[in-house]
């Protein structure tokens, strides 16, 4: 069965759409890194606070 030809422009118009929607919110953030040049993956990253009053289970005092 063939479709009609409106039918798949109509589909590959709503497809083309549907990526640029997709992909949108992607580009205008690496749209902003490049405007403003932040690169937030290259930041120092906060170290883990261990609390070091806690005793092991098997450990006695």
């Amino acid at each position: 069965m063939k479709t009609d030809p409106k039918t798949q422009k109509s589909i590959l118009r709503n497809a083309l759409l549907s990526v640029f929607i997709y992909l949108l919110p992607i580009l205008l953030m690496f749209g902003s890194f490049y405007i403003t040049g932040k690169r937030p993956w290259k930041q120092q990253q906060g170290t883990l606070s261990i609390n070091k009053t806690i005793n092991p289970i098997n450990k006695k005092p």
